[in-house]
């Protein structure tokens, strides 16, 4: 897992949606774990259900928890299904993992 951080900048929060193929909001009672899976499942075509388990690639606890209780960290990217995710309090990236 790799934590970065994202400038304030408008035009660089419009570049980095640019660079990714699905863009999803958070809905405010929804865990961050739960809006990654269904930002992939909607980008893949594929069910929730039929992903690999999300807690095989990242700690779905922690995940959660960073983002409903922490105002320091602005993003997390990290790699699941095949699909390079790029999480922020409120929303989810995801694009398919480039080779």
């Amino acid at each position: 897992m790799e934590i970065s951080s994202i400038r304030s900048n408008r035009s660089d929060i419009q570049m980095v949606e640019t660079e990714y193929d699905h863009v999803r909001p958070i809905d405010d009672d929804e865990h961050v774990s739960e809006a990654v899976i269904r930002a992939v499942a909607a980008v893949s075509g594929r069910s929730p259900l039929a992903l690999s388990p999300l807690q095989d690639f990242v700690d779905v606890d922690a995940l959660d928890l960073l983002f409903a209780s922490s105002t320091v960290v602005e993003e997390l990217r990290f790699t699941y299904a095949g699909y390079n995710v790029l999480v922020e309090p409120a929303r989810v990236h995801v694009r398919q993992e480039r080779r």
